[in-house]
């Protein structure tokens, strides 16, 4: 997980977008559907833009939906991606914040076709609260990090030396799925060999190498995209080259 700046322009609109439909009477899942009808899939970019295309909760990549001949599926002009839209604090029982822009983020789809215990991120959460993480848009970066206390292994798991954090992180999130921990060794195996290549290629030091490569795992490409899993990244080519 990282930190998530909101764009205070996005939240005045899409707040507005929630009132209007509140106003109309709507209450619940239901207010929440005819505030997504009304938002249009532009809702689920202005989410997905912040979060530089990856989730709020594992760090990968989110996607376009494509069609069996692999092009983008479109609605309203732009791409439908796979995602869901993550209440962080549950939309049950939570009547106020349903609407509310600062409580929205991008989740990738999290394994939602499969059995229970291979779900992970929203899928895997569904209604329970989180009552230690705290809202990825709470605090500033330096100090959501200090109070996650992440870490990652070249193996592919994700730990937080805080125990709290690390109970909803496997029993909440369930962020070391099998099939998380897969992509993340692929990923980190990749950049392994980039930075020998690139050390092998320059005639310099992985370390050389290494920070040569971090700079494009800390910040959005031009594309506005961030790396999947780039939080893992940036923390292994410090914690093993730096």
């Amino acid at each position: 997980m990282k930190q998530i700046d909101k764009d205070p322009a996005k939240a005045a609109h899409y707040n507005a977008i929630g009132a209007a439909a509140k106003a109309d009477g709507f209450l619940g899942r239901e207010l929440f559907n005819n505030f997504k009808w009304r938002s249009k899939n532009q809702l689920f970019h202005a989410l997905a833009e912040e979060q530089g295309y990856i989730c709020c909760y594992c760090m990968s990549e989110i996607k376009d939906r494509e069609d069996a001949n692999g092009v983008a599926i479109t609605k309203d002009g732009l791409s439908l991606l796979d995602m869901s839209i993550e209440h962080f604090e549950p939309l049950t029982d939570n009547d106020g914040l349903i609407t509310d822009y600062n409580n929205l983020f991008a989740s990738c789809s999290g394994g939602k076709r499969s059995g229970k215990a291979n779900r992970y991120c929203d899928p895997h959460k569904g209604e329970t609260e989180l009552v230690h993480i705290p809202n990825m848009a709470s605090l500033p970066a330096i100090d959501f990090d200090n109070q996650l206390e992440l870490y990652y292994t070249v193996s592919g798991e994700v730990y937080s030396n805080n125990p709290n954090i690390e109970r909803e992180l496997e029993d909440v999130l369930n962020l070391n799925a099998a099939e998380l921990k897969r992509i993340r060794r692929r990923i980190w195996n990749r950049v392994r060999l980039d930075v020998k290549d690139i050390a092998d290629s320059e005639g310099i030091s992985e370390e050389e190498a290494a920070e040569q490569e971090l700079p494009s795992y800390e910040r959005k490409g031009d594309d506005g995209k961030f790396y999947s899993f780039a939080p893992m990244v940036v923390y292994l080519l410090k914690s093993e080259y730096l």
